[in-house]
């Protein structure tokens, strides 16, 4: 029993070490977790039935493709975030119109910003795309 208590202390001081590493900086660690809620996304680009399950699709191949950086070599992970973006923005442009696709382009700019995922592209163009 103690053993197990002792065993709890350290993992919990060796997190919060870890933790503050992290964020010595100032920065915050990237979050690997990208879910996109299609029933917001869908109301606030008015989507057919047929454009919401072409994109559900597109994000949820996405957002796996980016949880798996997560165990991907650091030196690899850049490459294959643009991958994984190039392939979402391109079920995007071909799925939506052009007004719609402006939309989503920000959002996805936005969101690739706060969850810190913006860092790891090798080109940073997204609105260019």
């Amino acid at each position: 029993m103690i053993i197990a208590v002792a065993a709890i202390i350290m993992a919990a001081s060796n997190l919060n070490a870890q933790e503050k590493v992290e964020t010595v900086n100032n920065e915050t660690p990237i979050n690997y977790n990208f879910n996109i809620n299609m029933r917001s996304l869908s109301r606030y680009l008015n989507l057919t039935e047929e454009q919401r399950e072409v994109m559900e699709y597109a994000s949820d191949n996405f957002g796996y493709s980016v949880k798996r950086l997560e165990r991907t070599k650091e030196e690899k992970r850049g490459a294959r975030m643009q991958k994984a973006l190039n392939i979402n923005l391109a079920y995007a442009y071909k799925t939506l119109d052009k007004a719609q696709y402006r939309k989503y382009l920000g959002l996805m700019n936005s969101s690739l910003r706060n969850k810190r995922l913006d860092t790891l592209l090798i080109d940073e163009s997204l609105a260019s795309k």
